[in-house]
């Protein structure tokens, strides 16, 4: 199976644009230390814990955000963007907040 796939902008825009401000900001932060990644715990000092479990499942079902699976306990897991899809959606954000459309 081919992981490496992009999605058509027509298909971006639809999922993205489902994406609260606050569901973003905790993409932003993954995408911010994309080098290390982040853990779960570290996410929380920084966002509501409901938003924060939303967003992580979301992403990591539409494929925007690895989980490194070798901790059990969800405090320690690690994420980091998707090499492909990762920065495909941090485009997207910075067009549609930071340099328009």
């Amino acid at each position: 199976m081919n992981y490496e796939v992009l999605y058509p902008a027509d298909l971006l825009e639809l999922v993205s644009s489902r994406f609260s401000h606050d569901m973003l900001a905790v993409f932003s932060e993954i995408w911010n230390r994309k080098e290390t990644g982040i853990m779960w715990s570290e996410l929380l000092k920084s966002h509501d814990r409901y938003i924060m479990e939303k967003a992580l499942l979301v992403f990591e079902i539409t494929g925007f955000v690895e989980v490194d699976i070798d901790n059990r306990d969800k405090r320690k897991k690690r994420y980091i963007p998707d090499r492909t899809r990762g920065p495909q959606l941090a485009e997207f954000i910075y067009r549609r907040y930071q340099g328009g459309n």
